[in-house]
């Protein structure tokens, strides 16, 4: 599950690491599992995961524990979206027209979600197999 900390989302990974980090300062809540005692800007709220307008990634970026390493050996954080909106859709679709591997990495992901250039629905991969996740420790 993700975590909301000082307005960013973090995997669930990198939100325990803060946590842990926090905990180790003194700067923990006394009952971090009472979410009303604290605010997220002060410590890490774990969030449900939603089908979102756009793909969310760890806020942690390369140095994110469950990182992500592209074709070309660039790391990005962990992907937190697992299921996109029909306006999530057209942002992949939009970001693919300009290109990018990120792009790239969301359409086989997410399928392309455009006005369909074939006129079919389009597949979705859960797993891509040319993207592969990295993991440090932290």
């Amino acid at each position: 599950m993700p975590y909301i900390y000082q307005a960013d989302l973090w995997c669930e990974s990198c939100g325990e690491r803060i946590c842990r980090r926090l905990k180790t300062r003194g700067e923990a809540p006394a009952t971090p599992e009472d979410e009303t005692t604290y605010d997220s800007d002060d410590y890490p709220k774990p969030v449900m995961e939603c089908s979102g307008d756009y793909p969310d990634h760890c806020a942690a970026g390369e140095a994110c524990i469950e990182a992500l390493e592209l074709p070309s050996g660039r790391r990005i954080g962990a992907l937190l979206s697992h299921e996109l909106t029909t306006e999530g859709g057209k942002y992949v679709a939009e970001a693919l027209t300009r290109g990018g591997e990120v792009a790239e990495f969301w359409a086989d992901t997410f399928g392309h979600r455009s006005e369909d250039r074939r006129g079919t629905a389009p597949e979705t991969i859960a797993e891509p197999k040319r993207w592969s996740r990295t993991r440090r420790q932290g």
